[in-house]
């Protein structure tokens, strides 16, 4: 396997280790909130040591986090034609992502709407973005009821 072929292994494996990170934040959380500083917590299985998910996964795969974090980009924006030739060891990995990030970033902005909320916010029936504010003038959870 070409390096960008376990570059795209690893970036679909990654799932794994980013499942544990977050059992560490949450634990960690739970034990020291948001005023405390933050120790290294253990997590069921033993598995506390520190680190990004990518750059773990790249470890198992012999390659950089950084290219695990490329692959994963052309693994979730890129084109079925894209991520095939990308697996079959037919495009190099940087210049692929490059042109997937460009191709994103110049893609026209989706049309901003409200978007119904979950149970998380039992008050409100709908959000705003925040980046993009609200149809009120100002930053806000709307009660549509």
């Amino acid at each position: 396997m070409s390096p960008a072929q376990r570059a795209v292994a690893a970036a679909e494996a990654i799932g794994f280790w980013a499942k544990e990170a977050k059992e560490r934040q949450v634990e960690a959380g739970k034990l020291y909130g948001e005023n405390h500083p933050k120790a290294e917590v253990s997590v069921p299985g033993g598995q506390s040591e520190k680190g990004r998910a990518a750059d773990k996964a790249g470890k198992m795969f012999d390659v950089s986090g950084s290219s695990v974090e490329r692959a994963k980009v052309v693994l979730e924006h890129g084109t079925d034609d894209e991520i095939a030739d990308l697996k079959a060891g037919k495009a190099a990995l940087a210049p692929l992502e490059k042109a997937v990030r460009e191709r994103v970033a110049n893609a026209p902005a989706a049309k901003p709407t409200f978007n119904r909320t979950t149970d998380s916010i039992e008050w409100a029936q709908w959000t705003w973005n925040p980046v993009t504010g609200c149809k009120h003038g100002y930053f806000c959870f709307y009660d549509w009821r």
